[in-house]
């Protein structure tokens, strides 16, 4: 059995071996395909999404994987989004002011900030420059 100080060693040199890994490994290398950085906005008839997550996903074969990025404040800013045809996908929730139980616990109800006809994202096109792409989603 380790004693309090050998068993803090330990951890230490795993925390940093785990480290050295992550930036060794991929952490912060290039994506190794074709890509652009996106940065813009997001509305909604207008209204800036406050919070919520975009998706870039890549429609031609082999060109790249799917990227997240956070929206904050009605923007998003993405890395590493593959060039050529993109699927962007959205996700921001309300709450609707009920709540409902669930296993005992009351939970606040939400719902899609996002419009229908954009459940199944939008297709667009990056190029090689990347840049500004504004989303201003409509309802009707």
């Amino acid at each position: 059995m380790l004693d309090g100080g050998r068993l803090r060693h330990r951890v230490s040199r795993l925390c940093v071996l785990m480290a050295l890994f992550w930036v060794v490994g991929g952490g912060c290398q290039p994506s190794g395909y074709p890509s652009a950085a996106l940065e813009g906005s997001v509305t909604v008839d207008g209204t800036a999404i406050d919070q919520g997550t975009i998706s870039f996903t890549p429609l031609d074969s082999g060109a790249g994987t799917s990227v997240i990025a956070e929206i904050r404040g009605g923007r998003y800013r993405a890395e590493q989004v593959p060039l050529g045809n993109v699927l962007v996908g959205f996700q921001a929730m309300r709450e609707t002011g009920e709540t409902f139980m669930e296993f005992g616990v009351e939970v606040p109800q939400t719902e899609s900030l996002i419009p229908d006809k954009y459940a199944t994202g939008i297709e667009i096109r990056v190029e090689s420059e990347g840049g500004e792409q504004d989303f201003e989603l409509v309802s009707g």
